[in-house]
């Protein structure tokens, strides 16, 4: 197979074990190109390299590196821009918000990468949107793109909370519930602290909670957080 009808593969690696144990997987792909890259040279092996698809676990994202992520990911189809591949320990309610924020157009779970990864890989350099079953009922799909669908309670709750609570109100909880600070939250929702403070406060005062642990025993309770999610 020529180079040029390879799919080219960016890793950002985390740990020398991840990397081993995910670059024996695509190094076994017939039709796959790997290079691999630290996060913070993202940009420029990206120029460099032209990638298919980016694939990236989520302990290289902090708030500083967060931008890296962020910012090439406005053009999903632009034909210069790579898709961007989440690489998550587990598929939970949390780490599938925090691909779609990312730009993530894919995902993959680490205990499933060696079927998960190329086929995912080969469907995001085709342009199409690769995530597990287990992610798809946190997602909506539509012309516009991806966005992230707040879990529900189930049953429903007796008190019904859930519909006393705007959705943003359950964004907010769900955020604060994951241990987001009031200024990461507002950073994340495009809106003022001060916002961001009036929703807690109609939180509380809607549920009760007066601690931050009231909280997040309620996002439990309406199902927004489960214990039981792999």
């Amino acid at each position: 197979m020529k180079r040029s009808d390879k799919i080219n593969i960016l890793l950002l690696w985390t740990d020398t074990a991840l990397l081993e144990g995910v670059n024996q997987v695509l190094e076994e792909v017939e039709d796959f190109n790997t290079w691999y890259a630290q996060a913070h040279s993202l940009r420029g092996r990206a120029e460099e390299l032209s990638p298919d698809v980016v694939i990236v676990h989520p302990a290289l994202v902090s708030e500083k590196t967060w931008p890296i992520f962020t910012e090439p990911r406005k053009s999903h189809h632009c034909s210069n821009k790579p898709s961007l591949l989440w690489l998550v320990d587990q598929v939970t309610s949390e780490s599938v918000y925090e691909s779609v924020c990312c730009g993530a157009t894919g995902m993959c779970a680490l205990d499933d990468h060696r079927d998960c990864l190329p086929k995912h890989s080969r469907l995001l350099s085709a342009s199409q949107y690769a995530f597990p079953t287990a992610a798809e009922q946190y997602l909506n799909f539509d012309e516009e793109g991806i966005t992230f669908r707040l879990p529900v309670a189930n049953p429903p709750l007796e008190n019904n909370f859930q519909r006393q609570l705007t959705q943003r109100q359950l964004e907010v909880l769900f955020l604060v519930a994951m241990g987001y600070t009031t200024s990461q939250i507002a950073r994340r929702l495009s809106v003022s602290e001060t916002t961001i403070l009036g929703h807690i406060k109609a939180i509380k005062e809607k549920t009760g909670a007066s601690k931050p642990v009231e909280m997040v025993a309620f996002a439990f309770r309406l199902g927004l957080l489960r214990t039981d999610e792999g």
